[in-house]
């Protein structure tokens, strides 16, 4: 560690089995929410750094770590399905064993000028990993065995992340008038491989109805995302700002899976000849090309986004008001390139998105003793066109997904209000509150499930009548002579 007036540099290491990433010295942020489940055994070692200008035009601080870890889970899930013809039971155990090394760097750059305010922040990520899993269920009626399923997998595999963000403040000279300017760009590929052994029973059955040696090779995956925006502020009077902004997105992701069938170049009792993880020979195991279940996806979208903001405050006798109100607007095109098996398919969805997000309105009294707050957001989310693809994927035997090409956008309403009043020289307050939340077209996923085999097929549908609602009062005092 070294420090002086002007630089900062200190490094630090790690070696835990308390479930805790944090960087050594940090005693915050933790809560047994933020607990990962099974057990975590981490080592980290990194660098820190800072540096600054005496007259305060510039900075810099970064970071580079280097951390193993390992995470050991097992869970256990006994699960009830409630049918017209007889209920079903469901027990489901699974083990894993996660294993990753992992550098990451990141670095940040502030630069002030007259009229400019600019920062920099480039970031990047590399992860190698070595999972391993296994999965054992049993699906009965009553004291039938509906099916029995044993699978063991290994994924193993890299990931890379990079970033680069850039954000300033553009002042202009003779007016309060100013600019936000914000840049970015992201970087990630990918290249995973899995192997999967499985073995499906349906009924009292010794003998396999299905047994599957599968090997994944997930490559290319990689995504490109880029978007720039400006936003200019402008005082039109001593009570409200009006804000005008444009952003441009922009995203390119490109993923093929290739899926083959080991099992087909020998029977069930041979194909323990090689263990998890192993390969035949390339000639022998493309020859086993599982094309129905293979795929090539190519997704580019362009979004632009129109956003005028307003808001509004004023003091007056009666006390505070405090506005805001925020109206996005978004052109957007999507077109997705989709081949798997038969499937050769090419997705065009163009669509303009209406927006009120951030909306609020608050009054409090002079003496403080009343507040008020409202606010009413629309928010809009589009179908994943993954999801909107005429396609058949069994790659999971027991639960099998399906394609709907007739989704549409989702809009979700939120209202919220909340009111309280401060009786200071009781020490009290009473405060209440109204929440309701509907959503037209939610994205739901049906599960068409067959009591004779226990398999599930799974496709997403939009439905309406999605709402909650619920309303509250409280009542706070302090207590003891002090009120505290």
């Amino acid at each position: 560690m070294r420090h002086s007036d002007r630089t900062r540099f200190t490094a630090y290491a790690n070696v835990n089995n308390l479930n805790d990433k944090r960087k050594p010295g940090r005693s915050d942020g933790w809560s047994p929410d933020a607990m990962m489940a099974g057990i975590r055994k981490e080592a980290t070692g990194g660098i820190d750094y800072y540096a600054d200008d005496k007259d305060k035009k510039w900075k810099v601080n970064g970071n580079i770590q280097l951390s193993h870890t390992n995470i050991d889970e097992q869970e256990t899930t006994n699960r009830t399905n409630f049918l017209p013809g007889g209920d079903t039971y469901e027990r489901i155990v699974k083990a894993s064993q996660n294993t990753a090394l992992q550098l990451s760097t990141s670095h940040a750059l502030n630069l002030k000028f007259s009229q400019l305010a600019l920062n920099i922040k480039p970031s990047a990520n590399y992860q190698r990993y070595d999972n391993t899993r296994s999965t054992a269920s049993q699906t009965f009626a009553d004291d039938t065995l509906i099916n029995s399923y044993i699978s063991n997998g290994l994924t193993r595999g890299y990931r890379l992340n990079t970033a680069l963000s850039a954000d300033g403040v553009l002042k202009f000279k003779g007016t309060s008038d100013f600019m936000e300017l914000t840049a970015s760009a992201r970087y990630s590929n990918a290249h995973d491989e899995e192997f999967d052994r499985y073995t499906l029973k349906v009924g009292s059955d010794d003998k396999a109805s299905q047994y599957s040696d599968r090997y994944f090779n997930n490559h290319p995956d990689h995504n490109l995302s880029y978007n720039a925006g400006v936003h200019y502020i402008t005082r039109i009077s001593q009570q409200l700002n009006l804000t005008l902004g444009y952003d441009y997105e922009h995203s390119d992701n490109v993923r093929h899976s290739s899926l083959y069938l080991l099992d087909k170049l020998y029977n069930a009792t041979d194909s323990a000849a090689l263990s998890l993880g192993e390969l035949p020979s390339m000639h022998e195991y493309e020859s086993t090309l599982d094309p129905r279940n293979s795929y090539t996806s190519h997704l580019v979208s362009n979004s632009h986004i129109i956003t005028p903001m307003l808001q509004y405050f004023k003091k007056n006798e009666r006390g505070k008001w405090n506005a805001y109100a925020r109206f996005p607007i978004t052109l957007s095109a999507r077109n997705l390139a989709y081949s798997r098996g038969e499937v050769d398919t090419l997705i065009h969805h163009r669509t303009t998105l209406f927006g009120i997000s951030g909306n609020y309105i608050t009054w409090e009294s002079l003496d403080k003793k009343y507040n008020v707050f409202a606010s009413y957001n629309i928010h809009s989310s589009l179908p994943d066109l993954i999801n909107m693809v005429d396609m058949y994927d069994d790659t999971d035997p027991l639960n099998i997904k399906v394609g709907n090409s007739d989704l549409k956008n989702a809009y979700t309403h939120t209202v919220r209000i909340v009111g309280s009043k401060q009786l200071h020289e009781k020490g009290m307050v009473h405060s209440a509150q109204f929440d309701y939340k509907s959503t037209s077209n939610a994205f739901a996923v049906s599960n068409m499930y067959d009591r004779e085999t226990g398999v599930r097929t799974c496709k997403t549908y939009n439905v309406d009548g999605n709402w909650s609602s619920d309303a509250g009062y409280q009542l706070m005092a302090m207590l003891g002579k002090n009120k505290r």
